[in-house]
């Protein structure tokens, strides 16, 4: 991949991630408007908890990028559509059984999970929320073979116009419907990016068929120990999120719920932002780690990447603290101070969490899987030992905080394993330019939330412009002094 293709892949998805936080914002601000946090909180659970479903991947979608990739580098066409075609049928029966297998079980911990009256609902929408899992995972191994094939910069672009489309459908078919109606948004917009990418693949693949029917054992066991690793991280993560959503509601109920969701999903959003265009570190560092023999150039690679992302994530997350009660007014249509709870105490928990990401990203790069999954295993151990305990003690809060040490605890291994066995990428060392910033984000977010309580709107707007234009400047400083700017270059 040249220079070109990284820079235009880069900017595509930080398009994508930028369009879809718009869409997501106006989206759960119209769900709040017109159905409340605890339909969100109940939307929320059921996705969650669905998305169990995706266990019947066996990590064969996260296999289809390499995979695909090396057929291509070979002329392999015959090869990349037999990939593609093998794939998508082993999923759509795995998945299927799947589904079959744990609607019950699953229809029964949604109904433990929520109140009475929220049954009849229940069992009408789990048919569309499993439907919709279904779909998404086919896309994905859809648009991991556009990744294959250097298409990944155009998936990105499909994805932000298919998130817009979206958000159009929810408008039509919630006054309709009501949640039902996210449902059935959700499965059109998939249906549409599926029959879209499988026309684009058949254009650019000239051996794919109009419908799948190829079916290779081969190309399965090829891909079988490669795709197992990934799949223990992913029933990892997958468990994480449905256990915190069924924590969240039994301890905080539906209303809360539907708080944390949007505050989580504020921030998740946001952090895409540096998290997926750090992701390129992937394949920069698996070729440093085939070609290179000095490992002086790895590492200063590492390092110009671990600047990069703290000064990003300092900035950005900075930002959030101090905007958290404007957003609270503009999204909620008032100062909602469980939302504004939930977001800081996240904040810290994901900043942890993102600080760490380029150390996971190079160790999908240089073969460390397995500390990415023993962080992962502490991240989902920890959030239930945490999560209950300090939910029986302080209810929803208590979850919040527990979800925020058990991303402090995963980052902590990953990075103390990472300085006794690989490098030192200077942790210490960052957070000490920082440290002004740790103090001063705090200050301001109260200062942002006393002026929003005690002053008019305008005023608010006048402070918050002062108090960003504060932090703008001092990051800016930093990113002049450490010349930040040559190591980007550097890194492309």
């Amino acid at each position: 991949m040249n220079l070109k293709n990284i820079q235009s892949n880069v900017l595509l998805t930080i398009f994508q991630v930028a369009a879809s936080g718009l869409v997501f914002f106006l989206l759960y601000k119209y769900l709040f408007e017109t159905l409340g946090a605890e339909k969100i909180g109940l939307w929320s659970l059921l996705i969650g908890i669905t998305a169990v479903s995706r266990i019947g991947e066996l990590g064969l979608t996260g296999g289809v990028v390499k995979f695909i990739s090396e057929a291509v580098t070979q002329n392999q066409f015959d090869r990349v559509s037999k990939i593609i075609q093998t794939i998508l049928i082993s999923l759509v029966v795995m998945v299927s059984v799947l589904i079959f297998i744990s609607y019950v079980p699953i229809q029964n911990v949604l109904i433990f999970a929520t109140k009475e009256e929220e049954v009849l609902l229940i069992k009408q929408i789990l048919p569309i929320s499993f439907i919709s899992i279904f779909l998404m995972i086919l896309f994905g191994v859809l648009g991991g073979s556009m990744d294959g094939i250097m298409l990944m910069g155009f998936k990105n672009f499909l994805l932000a116009i298919s998130h817009v489309f979206y958000l159009l459908l929810v408008y039509k078919m919630v006054p309709l419907f009501g949640l039902i109606g996210v449902a059935y948004s959700q499965c059109i917009q998939y249906l549409f990016l599926i029959l879209l990418t499988w026309i684009i693949l058949k254009r650019e693949i000239k051996n794919l068929p109009i419908i799948p029917f190829q079916w290779d054992f081969q190309v399965i066991k090829d891909m079988f120990s490669y795709a197992i690793n990934f799949q223990a991280i992913s029933i990892v993560g997958m468990f994480w999120e449905p256990i915190i959503k069924i924590m969240m509601s039994y301890w905080g109920g539906l209303t809360s719920l539907g708080f944390y969701e949007m505050a989580n999903k504020l921030i998740i959003q946001t952090r895409m932002i540096v998290v997926e265009s750090a992701r390129i570190a992937v394949p920069v560092t698996a070729k440093n780690n085939t070609i290179e023999h000095d490992q002086s150039i790895h590492f200063s690679f590492v390092q110009n990447t671990m600047n990069i992302t703290t000064f990003s994530l300092f900035y950005i997350f900075s930002m959030i603290a101090i905007s958290l009660p404007l957003i609270s007014i503009f999204w909620l249509g008032s100062l909602n101070f469980t939302f504004i709870y939930f977001a800081f105490i996240l904040l810290v928990g994901w900043f942890f969490s993102s600080l760490q990401s380029p150390i996971f990203l190079i160790n999908l790069g240089t073969g460390h899987v397995r500390q990415n999954l023993y962080a992962y295993i502490i991240m989902a151990a920890s959030s239930i030992i945490f999560g209950n305990v300090l939910g029986y003690f302080f209810m929803d809060i208590g979850v919040t905080v527990g979800v925020a040490l058990s991303l402090i605890c995963s980052a902590l291994y990953l990075g103390h394993w990472y300085i006794n066995n690989i490098f030192d990428p200077g942790f210490l060392r960052l957070l000490n330019i920082y440290k002004f910033l740790i103090i001063l984000t705090p200050t301001f977010s109260i200062i942002s939330v006393y002026s929003v309580i005690h002053l008019d709107l305008i005023t608010s707007l006048i402070v918050f412009i002062l108090l960003a234009g504060a932090v703008s400047i001092f990051c800016y400083k930093i990113f002049r002094k450490h010349n930040l700017m040559s190591l980007v270059l550097k890194n492309l």
